[in-house]
C-alpha cells in the first residue's frame, strides 16, 4: 500500500510541478477558498494509480468527495494539493497529501512538496521519514526556544479566538508562522523544523496524514483538551512530549 501511495503522490506532484512551472487557471471554490485546474488534474491521477490497486477500497478526496465501497475498513484521504492559495500565488509551500485509514485510524501517510522534491512517509508503527532518511520530532523542552505553526482556516467566526490564542502564546515563544499549508506545516513538525503546531478548527482528513507522519516521529497529537485526536475533534495541539503540558496551561487560561 505505501508503494503504491508514494507512486501516486510522485505522479501527482509531477502534474503540480508542470503547472506551477507554466501556470494555469484559478477558481474561487468558496469564500476565502480557491481551486485551480493543477488540483483537479492531480487529484484524478492520485485517484487513477489508487484506485486501480485497491478498487474496493473508500475514498475521501478534497474535490471529487467521497466514493468507494463504504463498509471497506480502508479508507483513503487525497488532498492532491494541500496550499491551493500558496500555489496560486507561486509561493512553493504546497503539497500532494495522501493518508490511508484502517477502521478510521491513520495507517500510512504520505506529504510529497514537488518542488523541493521532499517526500514524507510514514507507516503506522515503522517510523517517519523524509526521502529514506529517518525524521524525530524537535526534543526542546521549553515554549521560549520554541517555533510554533499554524493556518488560518477559512471559517472566519474561528478568527477571534485563534489571534487570542496566539496572543497569548507570542509572549513566550521563538516564533509563529503562518503557512497556509497543512500538511507541509505538519511534515515540519514531524521533521523538527518548527516545535509545536496549533489549530483552533480542524478537519479530520486534513490533518491525518500529518498527525501520523508526527506520531511515528516521536510526537503527540492531541485536541486542546489533552485528549487524543479523533474524527470528531474540532482542534489540535502536535508537539513533543516536553511542551505538552506548558502548550495546554497557556490554552487552558484563555
Amino acid at each position: 500500500m505505501l508503494k503504491t501511495a508514494l507512486k501516486a503522490a510522485r505522479a501527482s506532484g509531477e502534474i503540480l510541478r508542470n503547472f506551477f512551472k507554466d501556470g494555469c487557471e484559478v477558481y474561487q471554490k468558496g469564500s476565502f477558498d480557491l481551486v485551480t485546474d493543477a488540483d483537479f488534474e492531480s487529484e484524478k491521477k492520485a485517484i487513477e494509480i489508487i484506485s486501480q490497486e485497491f478498487p474496493d477500497h473508500s475514498f475521501a478526496c478534497e474535490e471529487c468527495g467521497a466514493f468507494g465501497d463504504n463498509n471497506s475498513e480502508y479508507k483513503w484521504l487525497i488532498d492532491a494539493l494541500d496550499g491551493t492559495i500558496n500555489f496560486s500565488r507561486k509561493l512553493p509551500l504546497f503539497s500532494v497529501s495522501i493518508g490511508l485509514l484502517k477502521n478510521d485510524l491513520p495507517l500510512l501517510s504520505v506529504v510529497y512538496n514537488p518542488i523541493t522534491d521532499e517526500l514524507y512517509f510514514a507507516e503506522k508503527g515503522k517510523g517517519a521519514y523524509l526521502n529514506d532518511k529517518k525524521i524525530k520530532i524537535s526534543n526542546n523542552s521549553h515554549i521560549k526556544e520554541s517555533i510554533f505553526v499554524s493556518d488560518l482556516t477559512k471559517d472566519r467566526d474561528y478568527h477571534d479566538q485563534f489571534f487570542k490564542i496566539f496572543s497569548s502564546l507570542s509572549k513566550d515563544i521563538l516564533g509563529i508562522r503562518l503557512t497556509q499549508s497543512t500538511s507541509i506545516n505538519l511534515a515540519f513538525v514531524a521533521e523538527g523544523r518548527y516545535d509545536a503546531y496549533i489549530k483552533n478548527k480542524i478537519n479530520f482528513c486534513d490533518v491525518a496524514a500529518g498527525i501520523l507522519l508526527c506520531e511515528e516521529a516521536g510526537g503527540l497529537a492531541m485536541d486542546f483538551s489533552g485528549d487524543v485526536i479523533t474524527k470528531c475533534s474540532k482542534n489540535i495541539i502536535v508537539c513533543n512530549q516536553y511542551l505538552k503540558n506548558e502548550i495546554l496551561e497557556k490554552i487552558e487560561l484563555i
